[in-house]
């Protein structure tokens, strides 16, 4: 398991093990990069074990609380402050955690394994338990060492053909499932039994905050500069990915204020609809401290990063070649952790669906969903997607604003009955606290669906494969907390307006005026090229053909083409994974045995 993720901890590697017991762990040194700070970590008894991926940003308040009661400590990590935080406070201590993380912690006094994972859902976790076996990774593709048995799951192409991701918990094998964000998984290892609690989750409020716009503006201010303060803690190189973006722009520019040397990196393309060169040299004529590099991406060379792309990818997803090349560029400057601006999208309203979500509600009334889906998708496939709110859940909400394919066209490609499609999708289950279907609403559902699968999800896993550590300050839980507590009508007052309005002065003109504009390829353009190479490796079944013909004539988004694409690659990839795995009599299991990485 180890060495099927040794790309994302490059710098060091141990086992812990007892009688059935085995912590393994691949060390990407970030925090107290010394010896000092190897994992898996014991306790100063050695009656505690911890392995632990991931940034616990205030650990230095918590250790200084720690110590003021008495505890000692051997290193500067903060890894050793997780171990030392639960000997005082138990498992609750994980709600005193600020960071990205994700850890397995084995209390031999207790005979109790924690997994436990940090409430955005930034650090992947995944778990497999039998009657004989407790087994839990960073990436699914590791569960492929324990043997090739496993089955693979029946529902993971609908899912895929309907969402562009897997939504947790399911992913590729029926018995290996992402623990939750916000979760803890406590395990008896002398019962076998486990239960699950959540230690942090988005709320309902009530009650909004009573302030002036004014110090709301402010309070926000002062959140976002603090959250962006915390993400600066490293002693390894740190970077930001500028995009030329607002989000990515105000984090450099905040950065560059507060820091000597920095470095930015970029990726451009060739083609002038896709090239941001402008926006950024903008933003680094302000700045005064940051070492700037920019890539270009030719197609030539996307063509020639495929094969390592199918190699590096973990679970099946239509987005995550963006962050491969983003990850790819900062291993070439020598980088460990970049900052990003993943999460302002979400919360500040960013995307084109908080602006649909009034369209929505007025669709949603129609008697006559799935026929006006036949009529209206004749003309434009994506207007096939009305067929998903006669779910009247919010995962039909969600899949109506940015799903890929509609049940009937999943249906054709996967041989099994439409009923079934929708059966499988009625089970995925997203619980909302909002009653009312406004842009708050549509904030939950970007965040809970797009935001934890597809984008955190494809970042760690391209970082991961690179060595690289992805950072989201906007993602801090006190300024989510805050954000929470404002009115909608203010918060999402436009395009991402409280960011605009706090960061006006720190931001060049020219980027604070111009259109939102997600960062992406020129698939488009790249699909149109006749002589592209782009598909040469592709099943060219009539369903695959179908949909890249609806493309060319300018009925349906390259996205849809890509999907089948990634579903194939994906499909050939499990069987090859699963003909040269290892077998199970390779690696002979006890009886009650857990076993983690």
């Amino acid at each position: 398991m180890l060495s099927m993720m040794e790309r994302g901890g490059p710098d060091d590697s141990g086992i812990y093990h007892s009688k059935n017991i085995c912590f393994g762990h691949n060390r990407l040194a970030i925090i107290d990069i010394s010896k000092d700070g190897a994992q898996p970590m014991k306790s100063l008894d050695e009656n505690i074990v911890l392995a632990f991926n991931g940034e616990i940003y205030n650990y230095r308040e918590i250790r200084k609380k720690l110590q003021k009661l008495g505890l000692l400590f051997k290193s500067s990590s903060d890894t050793e402050v997780i171990i030392r935080a639960y000997e005082y406070w138990g498992i609750k201590c994980v709600s005193l955690f600020e960071g990205i993380f994700s850890f397995s912690l084995y209390d031999k006094r207790k005979d109790k394994v924690y997994l436990v994972r940090d409430y955005p859902g930034v650090k992947p976790l995944y778990y497999s338990l039998s009657d004989t076996q407790l087994a839990f990774a960073s990436e699914v593709k590791s569960f492929e060492a324990l043997g090739n048995d496993s089955p693979v799951s029946d529902q993971w192409e609908v899912l895929f053909l309907a969402f562009g991701f897997l939504p947790y918990p399911h992913t590729t094998y029926a018995n290996v499932f992402e623990l939750e964000p916000g979760t803890v998984l406590e395990f008896a290892t002398n019962e076998f039994s486990f239960t699950t609690y959540t230690f942090f989750e988005t709320e309902n409020n009530k009650e909004y905050l009573r302030a002036t716009d004014d110090l709301i503006l402010q309070l926000v201010k002062e959140a976002t500069e603090k959250a962006f303060q915390k993400n600066l803690i490293s002693d390894a190189p740190l970077g930001v990915f500028l995009s030329g973006g607002l989000d990515s722009s105000i984090i450099a520019l905040y950065i560059d204020n507060n820091v000597q040397h920095f470095k930015t990196l970029s990726v451009n393309f060739d083609e002038s609809d896709f090239d941001e060169t402008s926006y950024q040299r903008d933003v680094l004529k302000r700045a005064k401290h940051a070492e700037h590099t920019a890539h270009r991406i030719s197609e030539e060379m996307f063509q020639n990063g495929l094969p390592e792309f199918w190699d590096a990818l973990d679970q099946p997803t239509i987005d995550g070649i963006n962050a491969f090349f983003v990850s790819k560029c900062a291993k070439a400057e020598g980088l460990k952790a970049v900052v990003s601006g993943i999460g302002a999208d979400e919360l500040f309203g960013g995307y084109i669906s908080f602006k649909r979500v009034f369209i929505m509600r007025i669709l949603k009334m129609l008697p006559f969903k799935k026929e006006c889906s036949n009529v209206f998708g004749f003309v434009k496939e994506s207007f096939a997607r009305i067929v998903y709110l006669k779910l009247n859940s919010p995962v039909g909400d969600y899949l109506f604003l940015r799903g890929i394919f509609c049940p009937k066209k999943i249906a054709e490609f996967t041989k099994i009955s439409e009923e079934k499609v929708y059966e499988i999708i009625r089970n995925v289950s997203v619980k909302t606290p909002y009653t009312h279907k406004d842009a708050e609403y549509v904030s939950f559902l970007e965040s809970k669906l797009y935001m934890r699968n597809q984008l955190l999800r494809d970042f760690d896993t391209m970082g991961m494969w690179h060595g690289l550590e992805i950072r989201v300050p906007f993602l801090d839980i006190h300024l989510t907390k805050l954000l929470n507590k404002i009115k909608p009508e203010f918060r999402f007052r436009g395009n991402k307006y409280l960011l605009r309005t706090i960061f006006v002065e720190l931001v060049p003109r020219s980027v604070l005026k111009r259109k939102k504009k997600g960062f992406t390829f020129p698939f488009g353009l790249w699909l149109r090229n006749s002589s592209t190479r782009f598909f040469k490796d592709a099943d060219l079944d009539k369903d695959y053909l179908k949909v890249r013909s609806d493309f060319l004539n300018g009925r349906s988004h390259w996205s849809k083409v890509w999907a089948l694409i990634v579903r194939n690659q994906f499909k050939a990839k499990i069987a090859k994974d699963r003909l040269s795995g290892p077998s199970m009599e390779e690696h002979p299991t006890e009886v009650k045995k857990v076993s983690a990485i």
